[in-house]
């Protein structure tokens, strides 16, 4: 894919990136694409982000603030795993049903001020970011919502998703899904499905094999047992789909998102693409209808 992003004209501006919940620092997968990027990682820890920050690359800015739908004092619920603490108390029945969620157990209350990435871009001179990496204990929706100037130019999200209840009054899955989709954005992908095995199905043999396909081929895998919990979406702009950019601009920074989050199935055909209609603009341009 390196030809096509040279052709496309990959010497343009870094492509903006936030990761919001960056305990442990940024996602593996963006390392081989560091240096193309401006990156803005975000904790509600300043230690940790303090001890990211010293190790971090030039182009990474590691901002210790907590994000949500609007500014002000919120409570903070920490959790026996620090990195599970949230906005929003552990959901007592699930704590009871699933051993696998002792790392939500409770662990006291505090307080942090909670900021919106509205406010944060417009002090810091960000005027659009191209992806959106969402990791934050179930408040994903609240962060999305406080991004409201910002998403329009957003080219993928990805966000971590609950489908059954881990925090009380967490907005799920369908809340999440439909706030987007009223916002122009496609579901592309589910990954990093994870399944509970309550209390009382612990044990129990499992030998079933389930099928997901792709176009009509089929692939079957061994299950575990569980109920499906929580997992990862992704969400990109609808010409990732079809295709229809008709700005090489356009299509050479999903390209490039696509690329960042590992969708080579979206990234080459918007990497062809940007590179076709970059040749059409000089071709006009060079022409003598184009120099009038």
């Amino acid at each position: 894919m390196e030809s096509q992003r040279a052709s496309a004209g990959s010497g343009s501006r870094p492509l903006v990136v936030v990761d919001i919940g960056c305990r442990w620092g940024l996602p593996e997968r963006w390392s081989a694409s560091l240096e193309d990027l401006r990156v803005y990682a975000f904790d509600a820890d300043p230690a940790e982000c303090a001890r990211l920050q010293a190790q971090a690359a030039a182009n990474v800015t590691y901002v210790p603030l907590a994000l949500g739908e609007r500014e002000g004092a919120a409570p903070l619920h920490y959790t026996a795993d620090p990195a599970c603490s949230s906005l929003f108390p552990p959901d007592a029945h699930a704590l009871a049903t699933f051993p696998e969620l002792h790392v939500i157990a409770p662990a006291g209350i505090g307080s942090v001020t909670i900021h919106t990435l509205n406010g944060w871009a417009e002090s810091a001179g960000v005027t659009a970011l191209d992806a959106i990496k969402l990791d934050v204990q179930g408040a994903e929706l609240a962060v999305l919502r406080g991004a409201s100037a910002l998403l329009g130019t957003v080219r993928l999200i990805e966000a971590e998703v609950t489908f059954n209840p881990i925090y009380e009054g967490q907005p799920l899955f369908g809340e999440l899904d439909a706030f987007l989709r009223d916002r122009g954005f496609v579901l592309w992908r589910l990954g990093h499905l994870v399944h509970y095995t309550s209390r009382s199905q612990q044990g129990v043999p499992v030998e079933r094999v389930d099928r997901m396909f792709f176009d009509s081929e089929p692939v079957e895998f061994q299950v575990g047992a569980g109920q499906l919990t929580w997992g990862h979406a992704y969400y990109c702009t609808r010409e990732m789909i079809d295709g229809s950019w008709s700005d090489p601009r356009a299509a050479l920074l999903d390209a490039r998102a696509a690329d960042l989050f590992g969708f080579r199935e979206l990234a080459e055909p918007a990497f062809a693409r940007a590179r076709d209609l970059s040749v059409r603009r000089e071709g006009a341009a060079g022409s003598p209808e184009g120099s009038r």
